[in-house]
């Protein structure tokens, strides 16, 4: 037997066969730990005589001992090996001994039992290295087709092993959920939901079924109805045949709630509020304590706790630092609080700091039963709400240059940016040069300003420095201090004082000197327009001059230089009035209107040669029309002639001058002169069209129409 089995393992040999000679195994469907026959079949067009293969054993699947058999209408003197090989493989080997064909062209060809596992899902029946041997121990075999056998069966999957209910205070529940899963091929059935303790629950009644890759949530509700730690299990029972009984654990704190809150304070600044503590409590206690952690903002006022709810209690309240106090209330008489809730003490603070929000916290309690037990079971801190006045203003107030003969008034703007209304009521300087006339003190409300009127008074030259302190109830800006700066100076000025011109006329332009100190010499430079020609060598000085001596100089067509001084140190005499007077003619051609005299490179010296002036003043000469002119009180006199015209016209009918002003449609001024009575006029350069003629005679103004073509 085993020299034959050894032949035909060396002789047969794959060949490339055109014929169809094929080894299969179909699919099969069958309940979990049970037998079934799996059949080989041979679909064969040339004979054999000879057949192998292996075929791997599922997981969880078992091989029955000496079930394998050929099929008795396929064999003729056949003979069969069937046998487990490493790694739970089943090999199957059938021959002839006398080189005998098998029966038939298809049909079974061996069969053999399997015991399926437990676990729901398909699993292959693989043909590994498949032979069909002819008479000539030829491999024939065309091809092959494996096969499956599917375990119908539920399985069930839980989505978690534990459910965490933590803290649950007595009387009341909470819940937590779960997935059952049938990851199987058949309905899964849950037969039983046991808990073992009955604080835990479920609305579920067992008996329900799962479908096939579905899942169903669970409910459980943990009620504590006693304090303590608990770690318990729900059983679920179920027709997974390879596990009938799942475990969920179930883990939870029931907890008596003895909880103390503090309570929250809302107030402005400077203002005295009260904290309330309240207590719900499910057991009885007979003192507590905590400490209190304090933002800066309150203070507290010494010897306003006040104990509610209490029997013999008394309280204690001492500072451990600066930010926090500590608590103590207990029983002489070791007797309860009474009540299972509400406040149970009150503390006064004093409200003192910026605005905002801030956390009262609260540690280290402790609520205590007759025994001496810690009961408490969490505790709340609290809110602080401040509201207060802001004070915001700029920080300097300069005052720049004024005179010893006078004084300045600023006006400091203050505003309120805060939530409470601002009083203002003390203002403090640090030098008598600065003062104010408010009166105080004086109220701000929020988002709202005040101007407080400063002054600087310094009747002496010189550079004052001061500050100004605003006392208010900001509590965070008091004082807020702003500086304070002045120039104190004396007042010389050089100043222009014109007179009124009729073109050709000459008059004096004077240049005067307004001066507090004593000075001696003085110099400038004069821009004066064209038309206007100084005589330089008829300027004159004043009488308020003792031994100066003047120098002119002119610069250009239209600027001149003064220079004047004293050999013998002498001061100009008096305070104000002209130093000297230029004489100037205007030229006949000018037109009425205003002309700008401007000072520049001015100076005036006292006897050590500073320059004392304080600053110029320039001067407008006025050009109005010739004293001659009279006043035209019919302008049905005046005429134009020709009108139309082509290049000129005349105007008649007016004594003395008048100012003429011709103006385009567009109101564009092409021409403006003093003409007199009959005086010819060119329009020569001006395009055809209508013109409007201004004609302007003292205090009266007449319009005419004029066209030229």
């Amino acid at each position: 037997m085993k020299k034959s089995i050894i032949f035909i393992f060396v002789i047969l040999q794959g060949v490339i066969l055109l014929a169809e000679n094929t080894l299969k195994i179909g699919q099969y469907q069958v309940s979990p730990n049970t037998e079934f026959v799996v059949q080989l079949v041979a679909e064969n067009t040339d004979p054999f005589v000879a057949f192998q293969v292996d075929i791997p054993v599922p997981d969880g699947f078992k091989y029955i001992d000496n079930s394998a058999e050929l099929n008795a209408s396929r064999i003729s003197g056949h003979a069969l090996s069937a046998s487990l090989v490493t790694g739970n493989i089943l090999r199957l080997i059938g021959y002839s001994v006398g080189n005998t064909a098998f029966l038939g062209n298809s049909g079974t060809l061996v069969s053999f039992s399997l015991k399926s596992g437990g676990v729901p899902a398909t699993f292959e029946l693989i043909l590994n290295q498949p032979l069909l041997g002819d008479s000539q121990s030829t491999n024939i075999l065309s091809g092959s087709s494996n096969g499956s056998v599917t375990v119908l069966a539920p399985n069930i999957v839980l989505s978690t092993s534990t459910l965490e209910y933590g803290r649950v205070p007595l009387g009341s529940s909470a819940e937590q959920s779960f997935q059952i899963t049938n990851t199987g091929s058949i309905d899964l059935t849950i037969t039983s939901l046991n808990f073992n303790d009955t604080q835990f629950s479920t609305t579920e009644v067992s008996g329900f079924s799962i479908a096939p890759q579905t899942s169903r949530t669970i409910t459980v509700r943990f009620s504590p109805t006693a304090k303590g730690t608990l770690s318990k299990q729900l059983l679920i029972g179920s027709n997974d045949p390879d596990q009938a009984s799942s475990n969920l654990t179930l883990n939870g704190v029931g907890f008596a709630v003895n909880e103390i809150h503090t309570g929250s304070i809302s107030g402005a600044s400077s203002t005295t509020k009260t904290l309330e503590f309240t207590l719900n409590n499910m057991e009885a206690l007979t003192g507590f304590q905590f400490d209190l952690n304090l933002p800066q903002a309150l203070t507290y006022q010494v010897g306003t706790a006040e104990l509610f709810r209490s029997q013999d209690q008394i309280v204690s309240v001492n500072q451990v630092n600066s930010q926090t106090l500590r608590i103590v209330a207990f029983s002489v008489g070791n007797k309860n609080f009474t009540g299972t809730s509400g406040k149970v003490l009150s503390l006064d603070f004093l409200l003192y700091g910026n605005a905002g929000s801030y956390s009262i916290g609260i540690n280290n309690v402790i609520i205590a039963n007759a025994t001496g037990e810690n009961i408490v079971s969490d505790s709340f801190g609290g809110q602080l709400n401040v509201t207060c006045p802001s004070l915001y203003s700029n920080s300097q107030l300069s005052f720049g240059d004024v005179s010893i003969l006078s004084s300045s008034t600023l006006l400091q703007r203050v505003y309120n940016y805060g939530q409470e209304p601002l009083t203002i009521n003390k203002l403090q300087f640090s030098n008598t040069y600065f003062k104010s006339n408010q009166t105080l003190p004086v109220t701000v409300q929020p988002n709202n300003y005040v101007d407080l009127p400063v002054i600087f008074t310094d009747s002496v030259k010189s550079t004052a420095n001061g500050t100004v302190k605003i006392f208010s109830n900001d509590p965070n800006n008091n004082p807020f201090v702003v500086q304070l700066n002045g120039n104190a100076f004396i007042p010389n000025y050089l100043k222009i004082n014109p007179p009124n011109y009729v073109p050709g006329e000459s008059k004096n332009v004077a240049i005067e000197v307004q001066n507090e100190e004593a000075f001696v010499a003085m110099q400038f430079d004069l821009s004066y327009p064209i038309g206007f020609t100084p005589d330089l060598n008829a300027i004159t000085l004043t009488n308020r001059k003792q031994d100066q001596i003047l120098a002119a100089i002119a610069l250009s067509n239209t600027s001149l230089r003064i220079l004047v001084y004293s050999p013998g140190q002498k001061t100009f005499t008096g305070k104000s009035g002209s130093v000297l007077n230029i004489p100037f003619k205007a030229e006949s051609s000018l037109m009425y209107g205003t002309y700008n005299l401007n000072l520049s490179n001015a100076m005036i010296s006292n006897t050590k040669s500073e320059n004392i002036l304080n600053g110029t003043k320039n001067g407008i000469l006025n050009v109005q029309i010739t004293t001659n002119t009279q006043k035209i009180t019919n302008n049905s006199t005046i005429k134009l002639y020709p009108n139309p015209t082509t290049e000129s016209f005349y105007i008649s009918g007016i004594n003395g001058n008048i100012i003429l002003k011709i103006t385009n449609v567009n109101g564009k001024v092409l021409l403006t002169k003093q003409v007199t009575d009959n005086e010819k006029v060119s329009m020569k350069n001006m395009p055809e069209g209508l013109y409007i003629l201004e004609i302007i005679n003292l205090d009266s103004t007449f319009e005419r129409k004029l066209i030229k073509k």
